[in-house]
């Protein structure tokens, strides 16, 4: 696998030294080769064939500096005389022809470098700059741009409708960039720094490391592509580099594909000013997906109004999402301007691993939610692939996860929410967001437990309390989905639908959620009571289901809660709801039902087997919530 990712992302290549020279860049393979000790490549888990996953650890910012300082030692110095770029030639086996650039100072006509399946190389100090055109246009090829720590390649456009590099390649071909110290800019409208157009290449790879990206034009991100085809591959990596956008419509990274995309941000700074204008923006379209996404100790800030910084949506049927985030900041400042949206990943088959720990979120704007999590996140359909991953993979990812700081996930639940911090101060702005058909616990003994509305439960978060709003109107938890189990937490509860699945166990042991704010009703929405323990409640025993210590409105539970009952089977009248100063209580009256006949309710029998690949057998021994004081 290795190997194979050598092949993806560093191949070798041979430029012309200030001499005239062939000269092999075994150096370039030496920093190919440090790159490869910090990726872990594994093989699919997710049942999906060809899939690859992989998890970044930190990067350290000498690891480039020493590589290319030996450039120096091979004579590869930049030509000052020469302010052409020119044809060198086909490096080792590589079929296609090479264009070398290596001079100090920019193309004196304004060209940009147009190729027809051709490689592209600059080497430190070499500059292009265009006005009103692309600075780099391949039809196939790669384009290749190493710097030093001390002279940078450059490469700019001015003027509307100029990317800084296009490539559009042939079909069947494949494609690539690699930029190593390297700054890259436009001041143009709809003038991207890359800009990959399919279909074409099967498979595309992009690698940024210590270098800084900017546009100031409309319409102008970063990294933009499109047009990929069912079969197509795309692995995009950022490493300790910034990128900057500060026009309106201009996301940094924004993609919109159909099947397979390796997407990883390692120390890395986003900054976007303009409305409009989210840090990444990645759609993920189709059917039969494989899509990879690493995020580590990098920071991505949103300046304006619809800018969420990090935004992920969409799956279809039989496709596979893996999502790791750890170590990283997630800041706007705009109105509707979410910090984190995750959402819609349902269809038959479908299989998402969400990881997300040591997050910071902070928005400051009306409606600017600080975590969506969308339709399908933390449940899954019975009769689908197993989520349970192998005991040596999950161990792998544990430790490349510490490595990142992202903690452990040796759980590794569809999805996992560790150390967060997340605070909303807009109006109407809510720090989480549980969408129609999404769900969470904190007890994670139910990880893997059927829910009353048939689907499993796979999402879990270590401290609801992590989740703050201070805003009028804001709530700490906006629930529209299915929260299972009791908690603590600071803050207001609003239910705007969705689901509330308790346990009762016996007349002290229960699940209880307990609020410091309020607990509101905005929409009439469900509770499952499931009885367990072979527990028989008696006629006057009270159960005190939601407890809020600062109220602040009051509903009718008996037109807004639509009760429902597991483990027993009662007639109407022998349980009543009644809502009294912050209290949700549930009363029994032992009266239309007589003594309940229960009916135990069993393990799923895919349970004990999921606990077992989790190395979590433990957890058949059930920890329950009581209630909190």
């Amino acid at each position: 696998m290795l190997q194979n990712a050598r092949s993806l992302f560093f191949r070798p290549a041979l430029i012309r030294s200030s001499a005239g020279a062939r000269v092999s860049t075994t150096w370039w393979m030496d920093i190919s080769q440090r790159l490869l000790n910090h990726l872990a490549i594994v093989q699919p888990f997710f049942g999906h064939q060809g899939v690859t996953i992989m998890i970044s650890t930190k990067l350290s910012r000498s690891l480039l500096r020493s590589s290319v300082a030996a450039a120096a030692i091979l004579g590869l110095s930049a030509e000052m005389a020469d302010a052409e770029c020119r044809a060198a030639g086909q490096p080792g086996d590589d079929p296609r022809a090479t264009i070398v650039c290596d001079t100090n100072a920019p193309n004196p006509d304004g060209d940009g470098v147009v190729g027809d399946d051709e490689n592209v190389r600059l080497l430190p100090g070499a500059s292009i700059a265009t006005n009103g055109e692309t600075a780099i246009a391949l039809s196939g090829g790669e384009v290749t741009a190493v710097g030093s720590e001390t002279n940078r390649a450059n490469i700019s456009t001015s003027g509307d409708d100029a990317p800084v590099v296009v490539i559009a390649p042939d079909d069947g071909e494949s494609a690539g960039t690699t930029l190593v110290f390297t700054d890259a800019s436009s001041d143009g409208e709809n003038s991207h720094i890359i800009e990959y157009q399919g279909p074409g290449a099967t498979r595309f790879s992009f690698l940024a490391a210590e270098s800084s990206f900017e546009t100031s034009g409309a319409g102008s991100s970063i990294y933009s592509s499109s047009g990929l085809r069912p079969s197509d591959e795309e692995s995009v990596v950022f490493a300790n580099s910034d990128l900057v956008t500060r026009g309106n419509d201009a996301p940094a990274i924004v993609t919109s594909l159909v099947d397979i995309i390796s997407l990883s941000l390692i120390e890395t700074e986003i900054l976007t000013a303009g409305e409009r204008s989210g840090g990444l923006v990645i759609d993920l379209a189709g059917t039969n997906r494989a899509d990879n996404f690493t995020f580590g100790a990098s920071n991505i800030a949103t300046n304006n109004n619809e800018s969420t910084a990090l935004e992920l949506s969409g799956s279809g049927a039989g496709s596979t999402t893996s999502f790791i985030l750890g170590t990283s900041q997630l800041n706007t400042a705009g109105s509707r301007s979410h910090g984190l949206v995750l959402g819609n990943f349902l269809g038959d088959g479908t299989v998402s691993n969400f990881g997300l720990n040591s997050m910071s979120v902070r928005t400051d704007g009306e409606g600017s939610n600080g975590v969506v999590l969308g339709e399908g996140l933390g449940s899954a359909t019975p009769g689908v692939t197993s989520k349970a991953i192998p005991q040596n993979v999950a161990d792998l990812l544990s430790d490349r996860a510490t490595q990142l700081s992202v903690g452990s996930l040796s759980r590794w639940a569809d999805l996992e929410i560790g150390s967060a911090d997340v605070r909303v101060t807009g109006n109407d702005a809510h720090a989480l967001v549980i969408e129609r058909g999404a769900a969470l616990t904190e007890d994670e003994t139910r990880i893997g437990s059927t829910l009353s509305n048939g689907t499993i439960l796979s999402g879990v978060v270590s401290d609801f309390d992590d989740f703050v709003a201070t805003g009028e109107g804001g709530y700490s938890i906006l629930n529209h989905g299915t929260i299972a189990g009791g908690f603590d937490m600071t803050g207001d509860l609003g239910m705007d639908g969705g689901l509330l699945e308790m346990s009762i166990f016996g007349d002290d042991d229960y699940d209880q959620i307990a609020l410091t704010g309020s607990f509101d009703a905005l929409n009439p929405f469900e509770m499952f009571l499931d009885f367990q323990n072979d527990f028989i409640p008696d006629a006057g025993d009270l159960f005190e289901i939601v407890v809020a210590g600062n109220q602040q409105t009051t509903f009718d539970p008996m037109e807004m809660i639509s009760l429902r009952y597991g483990g027993v089977d009662v007639e109407d009248g022998f349980f009543s709801l009644d809502f009294s100063g912050g209290v949700l209580a549930l009363s029994v009256n032992g009266s239309g039902g007589g003594t309940p006949d229960l009916a135990p309710i069993p393990l799923p029998a895919g349970l004990p087997m999921l606990l077992s690949a989790l190395g979590l057998g433990a957890l058949l021994k059930l920890r329950r919530g009581r209630p909190k004081a």
